[in-house]
C-alpha cells in the first residue's frame, strides 16, 4: 500500500474537524493581515487547539506558512503564483519608495525605543499608547541628526511618515484611538475621543495610537536606520527598496 501523501495527511486532519469552524477560520486568517484574538476570541481559541491541522492544511494547498502565538495569528506567503500582478495590484504590506522605507524603519526604531524606556521586551505584547505628535518629532529629529543639511523639510518628512501610518493602519499594525483634550474640536467640528485614522490626522492633533502585536513582525535592528539614512541620501530608490524589503520579510519568523 502507498504511503499516504503530506497532502492526503492534511485533508484527513481538518476533514476531522468542524466545517463550520474550519470555514471560519481560513477566512478570518485570510481576510487581513493579522487575526487578533480580540477579533474572535472563540475561534481564535479553536486555532490555537488545532494549530498543526490547520498548518498542515495551509501548507498543502496553499504553500503558506501559519504562525501562531498568545497575541497573533498570521499567514507568512513566501511565493507570488500570478506573475502577471504588478507591485501595485498585490494587497501587500511593501513600501517602494526610500522616503516611506526610511520612515517605516524609523516608525520601528520608535516602537522597540518606547518598549526599551517602558520596560517591555520584544516578547511582553505591544507598547500600549503614543502620540503622533511625538513620533513626528521623534522622526524629523533623527532625519536632522543625521542628515543634517540633506534633510528634506519638515513637511516632506511628515508628508512620508503620515503615508507609512495610513498603510500600519490599514493592515492592522496601529489602531487610531482618540485625539485632543476633552471638548476639544478640529475646523471640521470632530469631537474630542472621536477615533481617528493616521489617513486624516494632522501631525500637530493630539492623535492617540495604539500600538498592536502585528509589531514584533519586524526588527528596527534588522532593517538598520543608519544603513537606510545612507542610501536614501545616495542610491537608486530601487536599491533601498530591495533591501527593506528583504529585511522586513525575514524578520517576520520573529513574531
Amino acid at each position: 500500500m502507498d504511503a499516504e501523501t503530506p497532502a492526503a495527511q492534511a485533508r484527513r486532519s481538518i476533514d476531522r474537524l468542524r466545517p463550520e469552524a474550519v470555514q471560519a477560520v481560513l477566512n478570518l486568517l485570510l481576510e487581513a493581515t493579522f487575526f487578533y484574538p480580540e477579533d474572535d476570541p472563540e475561534h481564535f481559541l479553536y486555532l490555537r487547539r488545532h494549530e498543526d491541522a490547520f498548518a498542515a492544511f495551509i501548507r498543502a494547498y496553499f504553500g503558506q506558512r501559519l504562525h501562531v502565538d498568545s497575541a497573533l495569528a498570521r499567514l507568512v506567503k513566501e511565493r507570488t503564483y500570478n506573475g502577471a500582478l504588478g507591485a501595485c495590484a498585490r494587497a501587500l504590506f511593501d513600501f517602494r519608495s526610500r522616503a516611506h522605507c526610511l520612515a517605516f524603519v524609523l516608525v520601528l526604531e520608535a516602537y522597540e525605543a518606547q518598549a526599551a524606556v517602558e520596560g517591555r521586551g520584544r516578547d511582553a505584547g505591544a507598547v500600549p499608547r503614543f502620540l503622533l505628535g511625538d513620533l513626528c518629532t521623534f522622526v524629523k529629529r533623527r532625519h536632522h541628526e543625521v542628515l543634517a543639511g540633506r534633510a528634506p523639510d519638515d513637511r516632506a518628512i511628515v508628508r512620508a511618515l503620515l503615508e507609512v501610518l495610513q498603510e500600519l493602519e490599514k493592515h492592522r499594525f496601529i489602531r487610531a484611538v482618540e485625539r485632543g483634550p476633552a471638548g476639544a474640536e478640529d475646523a471640521g467640528g470632530a469631537a474630542a475621543g472621536e477615533k481617528r485614522s493616521a489617513a486624516g490626522a494632522g501631525h500637530e492633533e493630539e492623535v492617540v495610537f495604539e500600538w498592536r502585536a502585528g509589531m514584533r513582525c519586524y526588527r528596527a535592528d534588522r532593517l538598520d536606520a543608519e544603513a537606510a539614512f545612507a542610501q536614501y541620501a545616495g542610491v537608486e530608490e530601487r536599491d533601498l527598496s530591495g533591501r527593506a524589503a528583504a529585511g522586513a520579510g525575514g524578520a517576520g519568523e520573529d513574531a
